[in-house]
């Protein structure tokens, strides 16, 4: 009932939003605007969005070098189905890691173990590029951009409110099944990624404790790696570059061409609004996140929102379209 009561909270706070973003907004407008895009320029946002996610997968393929040589084409199908499963689920997109780990470990007859411990340890590459950015961000918002005390108030109200409740839940859920958080995390993965492998939770806990140290080995050796560790924070960054570059890019397709210092603090700020969501995919609170940041440097309402609502768009045609295709070629293949 408790876990109701929040989900029923966060659908108001979302619900709310939303009619905030549109209560001044012409739909119709923004029809007209995204029927007369520059088609050239928003293929370019595409082909951005997807050497993103390349970017991504070739740090990854440098990760993995301490423990296999694996092929780039394996890793472009699993980077994508593992994308598929951030998308559906709640929580920061971890819950592909252990799903590509667990194809990585079938096709090249290793311990997934070890393919998990890389693989988190390329994902923590990403964490640290990501989180640098938005303390960034989050400084040059708060310090040095001209914000009304209103506003100012709102955002911060919805930054706690979003962390709070995500901390919340999980304590409620912990609590119910009195839980510590490693348990809790085994308890979340075996339900939504392991019950292929695994029939029962016990059997997947037995699996862990036995291959404990072979994750901590395997992750340890990618971080302490000096050359992996600089090449992958570099690479992480250049995913991000190319991230708000297709923005950038999207608000010339509307002939409204917006700084990138704004972009770049509007869309990191916004990626982790969602990533904290338990939403999946953090639906509703990036867009919104994004519109509501937009309004603060004075852009076009209706253009803000396009290029939000694009942004997305692209995003999810790779994870759900390509993701998906990807996930079930994975499934009778690997």
């Amino acid at each position: 009932m408790k876990r109701k009561v929040i989900n029923f909270i966060l659908f108001l706070i979302i619900l709310s939003l939303v009619v905030y973003v549109l209560r001044d907004i012409d739909l119709m407008e923004i029809f007209n605007l995204v029927r007369n895009i520059n088609p050239w320029l928003l293929a370019l946002a595409f082909l951005l969005i997807f050497l993103a996610y390349v970017s991504g997968i070739i740090r990854w393929k440098i990760s993995l070098s301490t423990l296999k040589k694996v092929k780039l084409k394996h890793l472009f199908v699993l980077h994508f189905a593992g994308l598929f499963i951030n998308t559906i689920t709640p929580g920061a997109q971890t819950g592909g890691e252990p799903v590509r780990a667990y194809y990585l470990g079938r096709l090249y007859k290793s311990d997934t173990t070890k393919f998990f411990g890389a693989t988190l340890a390329d994902k923590t590459f990403n964490l640290i590029a990501i989180f640098s950015i938005v303390a960034f961000s989050v400084l040059t918002l708060f310090i040095f951009a001209s914000i009304p005390t209103s506003l100012k108030i709102f955002f911060q109200t919805l930054i706690v409110s979003v962390i709070l409740l995500v901390v919340l839940s999980s304590f409620i859920y912990m609590k119910k099944y009195h839980l510590n958080i490693i348990e809790y995390v085994v308890r979340i993965t075996h339900k939504n990624f392991m019950k292929e492998r695994f029939k029962k939770l016990s059997e997947f806990k037995e699996y862990l404790e036995k291959r404990r140290k072979y994750f901590i080995k395997e992750y340890k050796k990618v971080l302490l790696n000096k050359r992996i560790l600089i090449t992958g924070i570099l690479l992480s960054y250049i995913n991000w570059i190319l991230v708000f570059l297709a923005s950038f890019v999207l608000f010339y397709a509307f002939e409204n061409p917006v700084s990138y210092l704004s972009i770049l603090i509007v869309v990191s700020i916004s990626e982790i609004m969602g990533d904290l969501s338990p939403l999946p995919g953090g639906i509703g609170v990036t867009e919104t996140t994004m519109f509501l940041l937009y309004s603060l440097f004075s852009i076009s309402s209706p253009v803000a929102l396009s290029v939000a609502v694009l942004v997305k768009a692209i995003h999810y045609f790779y994870a759900l379209v390509i993701g998906s295709l990807a996930l079930n070629y994975a499934r009778k293949n690997y």
